[in-house]
């Protein structure tokens, strides 16, 4: 197993994603400063519109589809720390105080999300990238990345297993837990989990792949992903 890990690791350390990770090297330019002021607004814009839509996205009352949480997963896929940032800044803005949360509310609520869209990134930038699994999902479809070839069938147990379960398992039981943590019947609770889970679950399952797919290659070119956490 060790010796396979081994020739693993040397067959990717030819392949894109080996140069994504969770180094903290500073090599901002002008062009990334603008990129990160830029994706912040977008999160706060798409923060609002996913709890402005929340009723419309529901089916008897019952939501099912958060749009902002793959666009969470994403942005801090694509720009670490400040990814972070612009995920804290648009929950807390876009779906916490514009729609009458108070001002502690919103802080709490914020770092649900955060945490949750913070545990992809962490495998993927850490351990995954090893195993030759793209950090921007585009193994899910391409049996080739430029001359690396893919693991599909393990790209997509991991991104079902990280992205869709684990990721979305932990936001809800925190909302829940602290969003409702006054309320007591246990039934009441489990469906409020049930809601918030499927209605993250759905939307990154569906939305995320090709979310990134299409937009990776293009920022790749123009060199304004983040390699490591800070830039």
């Amino acid at each position: 197993m060790v010796i396979y890990d081994l020739i693993l690791y040397t067959l990717t350390m030819a392949c894109p994603w080996y140069f994504y990770d969770l180094s903290s090297k500073w090599m901002v330019s002008k062009s990334k400063v603008a990129v990160y002021m830029l994706q912040t607004i977008v999160l706060i814009v798409v923060s609002y519109l996913s709890t402005a839509l929340y009723g419309v996205l529901s089916y008897n009352g019952f939501p099912l589809f958060y749009l902002a949480m793959p666009f969470y997963i994403a942005f801090i896929m694509w720009w670490g720390a400040w990814g972070m940032v612009g995920v804290y800044a648009g929950s807390f803005i876009g779906s916490g105080l514009l729609f009458g949360l108070s001002f502690d509310q919103s802080l709490v609520y914020s770092a649900v999300y955060l945490i949750a869209s913070l545990v992809p990134f962490l495998f993927y930038r850490g351990p995954l990238k090893n195993k030759g699994i793209d950090p921007f999902f585009r193994d899910l479809f391409y049996k080739k990345i430029e001359s690396c070839l893919t693991n599909r069938k393990a790209a997509w147990v991991w991104f079902l297993t990280i992205d869709v379960l684990l990721a979305n398992i932990i936001g809800a039981t925190m909302g829940v837990g602290i969003v409702y943590s006054s309320v007591f019947q246990s039934q009441i609770i489990l469906s409020w989990w049930i809601q918030w889970l499927v209605s993250d679950a759905l939307a990154t399952l569906l939305l995320l792949p090709p979310l990134t797919v299409i937009l990776t290659d293009f920022m790749e070119k123009r060199g304004t992903i983040n390699r490591g956490l800070l830039s």
